[in-house]
Order: C-alpha cells, then sequence, then structure tokens
C-alpha cells in the first residue's frame, strides 16, 4: 500500500478530510476502470486542497514558532511541489466528463497521477512528523486553539490546488468547483468511485 493509514493528525477537524484522501489512495492502488480512476483523480484533488489548506493556515504559524525553520521550509517546498503536481490533474479533470480524461492520452494521465500522487505521500509524510513535534510541544492550552482555529479553516477550506489568499476569493473558487462537480453526468460516474468517496 503506498497510502499512510498509523501516524495521521489527530485533530477532529481533519479527521474527515484525511479519511477521505486515505479512501481514495487505498482505491487507486485497486482501480483499473479508467472512468472510475478519472473520478478519484478529480476528488483527490478536492480533499488535498482542502486539508492541505487548513494545515498552512491553522497549524503553520504555531510550526514556525516550535520547529526550526529549515524543517519549515522543506515543508513548504514538498506542498508546492505537490500543488504543481494537482494543478496538472485539475487541469486535465476540470469540466470534462470522467470518461473522457483518458483519451488522447491516457499514459501521460496516468503518469500525472503517479507523480502526484507520490508528491502527496512525501507531503503527508512531513506533515504527520510536523505536527506530531508541534502537539508535543505545544501547551495544552494552544493544542485547543489549534483544534479551534482548525475548524475555522476547514469551513472555509479552498478545493483548488493553489488557495485564493482572501475568504471571498474562497468563496467564489470553491462555488466553481462545486458548480462543475455537480454539473458531471452523474451516470458516468462510476459506482465504486461514489461508494469510496462515501465514509
Amino acid at each position: 500500500m503506498r497510502h499512510l493509514t498509523d501516524q495521521q493528525i489527530g485533530f477532529t477537524p481533519l479527521e474527515e478530510d484525511r479519511a477521505l484522501i486515505e479512501r481514495i489512495l487505498a482505491r487507486l492502488d485497486e482501480a483499473t476502470d479508467l472512468t472510475e480512476r478519472a473520478d478519484l483523480a478529480a476528488e483527490l484533488v478536492r480533499g488535498v486542497s482542502r486539508y492541505e489548506d487548513v494545515l498552512e493556515r491553522a497549524f503553520e504559524p504555531a510550526l514556525r514558532r516550535y520547529l526550526p525553520s529549515p524543517e519549515i521550509e522543506k515543508i513548504d517546498v514538498a506542498r508546492e511541489e505537490m500543488r504543481e503536481a494537482l494543478d496538472v490533474i485539475h487541469a486535465r479533470t476540470t469540466h470534462v466528463d470522467p470518461r473522457n480524461v483518458h483519451r488522447g492520452d491516457a499514459q501521460g494521465f496516468e503518469d500525472a497521477l503517479a507523480v502526484a500522487i507520490s508528491k502527496l505521500l512525501a507531503l503527508l509524510a512531513l506533515d504527520d512528523e510536523a505536527s506530531r513535534r508541534l502537539w508535543t510541544l505545544a501547551p495544552a492550552e494552544e493544542r485547543e486553539q489549534l483544534e479551534a482555529e482548525a475548524g475555522h479553516a476547514s469551513r472555509h477550506a479552498s478545493e483548488r490546488p493553489h488557495p485564493p489568499k482572501t475568504a471571498v476569493g474562497r468563496l467564489v473558487s470553491n462555488t466553481k468547483v462545486k458548480m462543475d462537480h455537480s454539473m458531471r453526468d452523474v451516470s458516468s460516474r462510476s459506482m465504486k468511485a461514489r461508494s469510496t468517496l462515501r465514509p
């Protein structure tokens, strides 16, 4: 298995997003139907974008107080590399019926997806280690505040790889993403993909 299951962050606002990421990665390890893989890839972009947006906005200021700058910079570089890889998947799946995503360059899409997953797993390992250390070093009162901030950030989390900087920008961006998602032909979506997205 390529995904991580036992070292994730234990903050309630992040648990659903992380669990979704784990389910999608596990299903991508097994899925061979191209429509299902395209659908899962699009949902991976949304789920990972939300998760990383919350981590960055809610926890990075605290991480900068407790961890050495080189470690923070390593996370920032890994996050940007992952976002650039997700941008490729986002561009290939937005406004495109999942049945058509692989047409013309199926191997190119699968190669891009493999790169995105590799970058994601590398970043998740860094995220998990940094967050465990933060949870160990921060006092109980600050941990409670961090969880509250994560809950607030989660309500306005971006579903695009490179999130807008303002709350209004996030709202507009997410509205466009949700419209694209809802306008897909439901009949084109794999039943296995839909079941994967449900907890």
